[in-house]
């Protein structure tokens, strides 16, 4: 069970990489600076590619006894994957905003042009 712990640790913390990467970049949307969105999809697949490795390993294991406290702290991690989760999404929906608007913007500049 240490180990499914463990590695769901881990996922929390790549998650939590991918959260503050995202944030990164949203900031930089928001004030016009599109010259890094390449190296930010690039990240953040490697993130996900991790995170892919991660559940596979996962899906290994078969618990069939866990104590409470190992329960109690597998449904903590759970709920801080769920809240960063949460956060991850917020922020995505915000990006996808600020690239929709860009292109709009470059679509209505071409055609005034």
């Amino acid at each position: 069970m240490k180990l499914v712990i463990d590695l769901l640790r881990q996922k929390n913390n790549y998650l939590i990489q991918f959260a503050k990467i995202s944030s990164l970049e949203c900031h930089r949307l928001q004030s016009g600076n599109y010259k890094h969105i390449e190296q930010f999809y690039y990240s953040r697949q490697v993130i996900l590619d991790a995170i892919e490795n991660i559940d596979i390993h996962l899906k290994r294991y078969s618990v069939q006894s866990v104590s409470e406290v190992d329960k109690k702290t597998v449904r903590e991690l759970l709920q801080e994957k769920r809240k960063i989760a949460r956060g991850i999404l917020q922020t995505d929906l915000l990006i996808h905003s600020y690239l929709n608007n860009s292109q709009n913007k470059e679509i209505v500049e071409d055609q005034i042009a």
